[in-house]
């Protein structure tokens, strides 16, 4: 996977055996709809300004609606992550802009629609599965490791950054 800037590379060798997609209690799970563009805007904030027509719809990594899951109250989207594909090869995909609001973290929703979106791109023939975090991102390295995700060393600064991640998380290796 190409590494845009200094992001930790996580990846899952297969897709086989993931978890069930199990939505918690007073949530629903969806795809993309027409004007949900602000709304998806607003859950990604905090590492992206840039709109979604310009950084998904217009992207030929675009899928469709169905690449792009939401986690919704009351059809209003709490949670978000998109299906997507690497260059140069067709058989890697990308758990990519998972974010959540500031008020449903903590709930397991970043798990929830992360694996909606492995199963997507398992539907979509991929056979492996790739991602960007920041070492910062504890919670979401932690789920990421659940879903089966494992660190991708490619350096000794890598080796010394995960040894980092991991005592933070207050976890073995």
């Amino acid at each position: 996977m190409t590494n845009h800037g200094n992001q930790l590379v996580m990846k899952r060798k297969d897709l086989e055996g993931l978890p069930e997609v199990v939505v918690p209690e007073g949530f629903v799970l969806r795809e993309y709809r027409d004007g949900d563009d602000a709304a998806w805007g607003e859950l990604v904030k905090e590492y992206c300004a840039t709109p979604f027509e310009q950084i998904i719809k217009s992207h030929r990594f675009y899928g469709g609606p169905e690449a792009v899951k939401f986690i919704c109250v009351d059809d209003k989207p709490v949670a978000t992550a998109t299906a997507w594909g690497e260059e140069g090869d067709d058989t890697l995909g990308v758990v990519h802009m998972v974010g959540a609001a500031p008020e449903f973290r903590g709930k397991a929703l970043g798990f929830v629609v992360s694996n909606a979106v492995l199963h997507q791109l398992k539907r979509d023939g991929k056979t492996a599965a790739a991602l960007l975090t920041d070492d910062f991102r504890l919670p979401a390295i932690k789920t990421y490791l659940k879903l089966g995700f494992e660190p991708v060393i490619a350096n000794e600064e890598h080796t010394n950054r995960w040894e980092q991640v991991y005592q933070n998380l207050k976890c073995s290796q």
